[in-house]
């Protein structure tokens, strides 16, 4: 009972939802060098190249206008050729300068599916990258809005597709975590931490993860990692603490 009480502590008592805690990212905008390196003279990366150059224009009118021409462009060359996966991460990019997360989740996903199992990493990690930024933000809006649901099947969906994804293990361990399921959480949280073996709250959900499961010397281990990068962690103190009563 105590435990269970002290993990819903850990929810923020319920007054934002229930991600919070672990520190989500919010990624608003992209860097166009995680695209496949463009060619100007061809006129599929043309139409990039003027979207992507809208980014700089201080006028807004015009760069929407460069926006929305070149994204016309795109969805033209789409419909010809719909199952070339570069055009599909183009298609992508240019959804998500406008905030079209659904439509940027949809051609990553088909962009992955095209290459799959084809060895062709230029096209498939700038697609896993954008799927995974607009993952990201979708998952914000729904939990903004409370729908830890729709945000639950949005992360498990496309970890599927990005399985190798910090952010997106990670966040979808924490709900793992706060239904009690410790197993898939250590599952995503190992998996988020072999991305990036330095990542923070990577290893403080691995510590409570222990903690639940009643393994101290597991929950000393991560906090201590912690602490060594950052010896004014409190919350891998207080796991820490924790473990001592």
């Amino acid at each position: 009972m105590q435990k269970e009480k002290e993990q819903k502590e850990f929810d923020n008592s319920g007054k934002k939802p229930a991600l919070i805690w672990y520190s989500l990212a919010v990624i608003l905008v992209i860097s166009f060098s995680i695209l496949p390196a463009p060619d100007y003279f061809n006129p599929w990366d043309s139409s990039i190249k003027l979207i992507d150059s809208a980014t700089a224009v201080p006028n807004e009118d015009l760069r929407t206008e460069m926006i929305k021409v070149g994204g016309k462009e795109l969805l033209a060359l789409i419909d010809k050729y719909p199952y070339h996966a570069k055009l599909h991460t183009l298609v992508g990019y240019y959804f998500f300068m406008n905030g079209e997360m659904d439509s940027v989740i949809r051609h990553q996903t088909k962009a992955i599916e095209l290459v799959s199992g084809g060895g062709d990493n230029s096209i498939e990690k700038p697609a896993r990258d954008l799927l995974t930024n607009a993952t990201i933000n979708k998952g914000l809006y729904y939990l903004a809005l409370g729908d830890t649901v729709s945000a639950f099947k949005l992360y498990a969906s496309s970890v599927r597709l990005a399985p190798d994804q910090l952010l997106i293990n990670r966040n979808l361990a924490g709900f793992y975590l706060n239904r009690n399921k410790t197993d898939a959480a250590l599952f995503h949280y190992y998996a988020a931490l072999r991305s990036d073996n330095q990542d923070i709250e990577s290893m403080l959900g691995l510590g409570r993860c222990y903690y639940f499961k009643g393994i101290p010397d597991s929950v000393s281990h991560y906090a201590n990692m912690i602490l060594t990068q950052n010896p004014s962690n409190t919350d891998a103190q207080n796991l820490l603490d924790l473990i001592k009563k």
